[in-house]
């Protein structure tokens, strides 16, 4: 026997029997509607369904508050496509498509509300099946990504100026992996500095120490590195080989840089300073061109033996003038031939080689000969390219 009669004649269910009643299925499919309906309406992003002809069957508080409507009813009257603006109906369109036909995908998109506002959204739809798992509609997960889009915006913006501002700096802006010296950034500046494009800096791994002057590229590099050891901030001057050749004074203002998780990098500004550069090596070579009259003067002062004024004279201006050769040569007034007197610094010896001859027609075009033949100074300054010293 299945039931039994409770006093009052209402039927008790048998612990053996699993059917629910009929009433108790409908309570609880009622339950979890309002469970599901509480959900969604509390839902902060955007859930719809739309069915195989585009028509929209159900859509949250949340979405209708993107399409500024008051209910569904009101969101029903208007097609979907109503809603977004003309340049992006066609990829929600095949978005929408594409979900019917099983497939799934997402789509960035802008709106404008029946109240004006613009929105940025961000769809995922995927397909809904019936019963028999034949798809009778997609479902739309939006989300407002209005702020983001702004950001990202806000970051282009920036990042055009910050671009057009490093292309304005009248040096060269770099960044580089501080144990490899590799350039990660150099600004287009580069190229007109130095003649190599940008390309070629980040392209070629020892760039730099490669196009260095042979002169201070041990020691550049030595002092770099000695600053990363220490991770210290620098700043020091160098000559660098230019595409053309050239000879290019750079002064580079150097930082540090330690991020969490990255490794160190190198970021600097090089600067031309070539200008500079030679203006105060001109000013230390008059200095020192003042400094050797000045002793000279002072031998003729002292000096009553003219050989030993010539070695005195020879020995300044190669001491403390740094020319690399200095002589004193005599003529001879009868034989016309100038005699080496006295000669200090590189291939001073080779002098006792030497013989000018005013006689010598070709000799006479020679600076030598020229000052002695008109008593003013006379300077050649490409010794082993002006036709006038082949002599």
């Amino acid at each position: 026997m299945s039931r039994r009669h409770r006093p009052g004649g209402t039927p008790l269910r048998s612990l053996q029997d699993p059917t629910p009643e009929p009433e108790q299925s409908i309570r609880d499919l009622a339950a979890r509607e309002a469970r599901l309906r509480a959900i969604l309406d509390a839902e902060p992003e955007c859930v719809k369904v739309v069915d195989r002809e585009g028509r929209l069957i159900e859509m949250n508080p949340a979405g209708l508050a993107m399409l500024e409507v008051e209910s569904l009813e009101e969101a029903r009257q208007h097609p979907l496509a109503e809603f977004i603006l003309p340049e992006h109906r066609d990829a929600f369109a095949r978005l929408h498509q594409a979900a019917l036909r099983g497939e799934t995908g997402t789509l960035e998109f802008e709106i404008e509300g029946r109240r004006g506002t613009r929105r940025w959204l961000e769809t995922h739809a995927v397909p809904l099946r019936d019963a028999d798992g034949r798809i009778a509609s997609l479902l739309g997960i939006t989300r407002d990504i209005t702020d983001r889009r702004r950001a990202e915006e806000a970051l282009r913006h920036s990042e055009a100026r910050f671009a057009g501002l490093v292309q304005a700096i009248d040096g060269i802006v770099w960044e580089a992996d501080a144990a490899t010296l590799t350039f990660s950034f150099v600004s287009e500046r580069a190229e007109r500095i130095l003649g190599f494009p940008p390309a070629q800096w980040l392209a070629q791994p020892h760039f730099w120490a490669s196009r260095l002057h042979p002169e201070d590229r041990e020691p550049a590099i030595r002092f770099c590195e000695s600053c990363i050891r220490r991770r210290q901030d620098h700043t020091f001057e160098y000559r660098m080989i230019a595409a053309d050749g050239r000879v290019v004074w750079i002064r580079d203002i150097v930082t540090y840089v330690e991020e969490p998780g990255k490794p160190p990098l190198l970021r600097g500004i090089m600067l031309n300073v070539t200008e500079r550069r030679r203006a105060e090596l001109q000013i230390e070579r008059l200095n020192r061109l003042y400094a050797v009259l000045s002793g000279i003067n002072q031998a003729i002062a002292r000096e009553s033996d003219p050989q030993a004024l010539f070695r005195t004279a020879c020995r300044l201006a190669v001491e403390v003038g740094r020319f690399r050769m200095a002589w004193v040569g005599l003529l001879d007034l009868v034989t016309q031939q100038v005699r080496p007197a006295a000669a200090s610094g590189v291939a001073a010896s080779d002098l006792d080689r030497l013989t000018l001859d005013l006689h010598d027609g070709a000799q006479r075009l020679g600076v030598i000969a020229r000052a002695l033949l008109t008593g003013q100074t006379a300077v050649c300054n490409d010794v082993a390219g002006d036709p006038a010293m082949t002599p």
